[in-house]
């Protein structure tokens, strides 16, 4: 019973520190480059017009 709690427990952390990391851990993203991207394709698509 000790045993199943305990890894019960353990279970819930887990997920709490997974919810964590994806939700609040301050990930970089690089926004210059998605931002590159998004003015090539604009150009892109307006000489094929």
């Amino acid at each position: 019973m000790i045993v199943k709690k305990i890894l019960i427990l353990g279970f819930i952390i887990s997920l709490g520190i997974i919810v964590f990391v994806v939700f609040f851990w301050d990930i970089p993203a690089p926004v210059r480059n998605i931002e590159k991207n998004l003015e090539i394709h604009r150009l892109n698509s307006n000489v094929k017009e």
